[in-house]
């Protein structure tokens, strides 16, 4: 039992404490011994973890210590600062274990977010941070006191992820806040790491549709999302003596779940016998693939040449004009360490524009460029190929 109380002395301050990560952190540090003090923008959400941990308020003492719920906004600078002093005031000492969970979405695409959804998700993950670790370290220098700083960032922050811009932003903040608090604090002993969830069981996943998490879940090695116990489990570590020699580490909790948006793309081969299955008679095979999503050359296994037609959803507006990434124009002198060669045509006649892609390898980026926003293209290419362009 004696080698799970790493934290018997410790006072730790939680934010986001009212559920998820937030809530796990908070029972699994006071399982370690240390008195909890919960902080949520929720009071009653607060005030339930604080139940959980076996006290009911400050007057209660749980057996490793007394444990309280507080309310805060933590992008508000006033209301942080309350919430540190109220803290000191409660268990008359500065918290030596500061871990801020407190965290929103406000998912969008880049092309429609509002300046209001980019706000307010900054406010609350990165200047919140922000504004808790700099007064718990002002409190924990004053006072001569060593400690932990604990940051939840997420892997969004390194790998970035569709529809959450201004969620990648902040939690990217994140580790470089950590990063540079550590070596401005080391000198006083405070040390100060970042922990990198990936996709963890918590309310907010909630409200991603179940399909999207199949296809997640089946992109992770270990072959399940995770737990907030498996979050709070390093949180611990970091908390405790145990990681003492550690500070500005970014860790990573992602069951070694591949990059956001890391589908599984069809190479140039694959599509063809795609194509050539679907094909009764025609002489086109028909591949669709939402806007902005990348195709995937690979090498075909001899010098081939695939004829592209790049036409807008017949849902949409006719559009004149498409804008289309490649990395060079077209010429003879391509190898299978080259990557695609594109030549655009467009023609009086049609509203589509052609090109042509040649043997190699490499990522052909397409997206809309002019007033209307069709979601998908078409992507048209025949099934009979050579080994010549003309």
């Amino acid at each position: 039992m004696a080698s799970q109380l790493r934290l018997r002395s410790a006072l730790a301050l939680v934010t986001g404490a009212g559920s998820g990560i937030g809530r796990a952190v908070s029972v699994r540090l006071a399982r370690e011994g240390a008195a909890v003090a919960a902080c949520d923008l929720d009071e009653a959400a607060a005030s339930e973890t604080v139940r959980l941990l076996g006290g009911r308020g400050s007057e209660e003492v749980a057996p490793c210590g007394g444990h309280a719920a507080f309310q805060a906004d933590v992008s508000e600078a006033g209301a942080v600062r309350r919430l540190l002093e109220q803290v000191q005031a409660c268990f008359s000492r500065p918290p030596s274990v500061v871990v801020s969970c407190a965290g929103i979405t406000r998912d969008e695409f880049l092309l429609h977010m509002s300046e209001d959804d980019w706000d307010k998700v900054i406010a609350v993950n990165l200047k919140g941070i922000f504004l808790v670790t700099q007064a718990a370290a002002q409190l924990l220098v004053s006072s001569g006191c060593h400690g932990s700083i604990i940051n939840i960032s997420s892997i969004t922050g390194k790998v970035g992820n569709m529809g959450q811009t201004n969620y990648a932003a902040s939690k990217a903040g994140v580790i470089g806040l950590t990063q540079t608090a550590a070596r401005e604090l080391g000198r006083h002993g405070i040390r100060c790491n970042s922990v990198l969830p990936g996709f963890i069981t918590t309310p907010m996943t909630q409200k991603v549709p179940q399909k999207v998490l199949d296809k997640v879940t089946g992109m992770i090695p270990m072959g399940h999302l995770g737990d907030p116990e498996d979050v709070a489990d390093v949180v611990a570590f970091l908390a405790s003596e145990d990681s003492g020699y550690i500070t500005g580490a970014s860790v990573e909790v992602t069951g070694m779940r591949p990059s956001w948006g890391g589908r599984r793309q069809r190479s140039g081969t694959q599509m063809i016998r795609e194509s050539k299955r679907r094909e009764s008679g025609a002489t086109k095979g028909r591949a669709e693939v939402p806007i902005g999503e990348g195709l995937n050359w690979a090498p075909p296994p001899q010098p081939i040449c695939l004829h592209l037609c790049i036409c807008p959803n017949v849902s949409a507006p006719p559009r004149r004009s498409f804008h289309v990434t490649a990395s060079r124009t077209l010429d003879s002198a391509h190898s299978p360490t080259t990557p695609p060669g594109l030549l655009l045509m467009r023609t009086p006649s049609s509203q589509a524009t052609k090109g042509v892609a040649v043997y190699g390898s490499g990522m052909l980026n397409m997206g809309g460029r002019g007033a209307c926003d069709p979601n998908k293209f078409q992507i048209l290419f025949p099934a009979t190929s050579g080994s010549s362009c003309v």
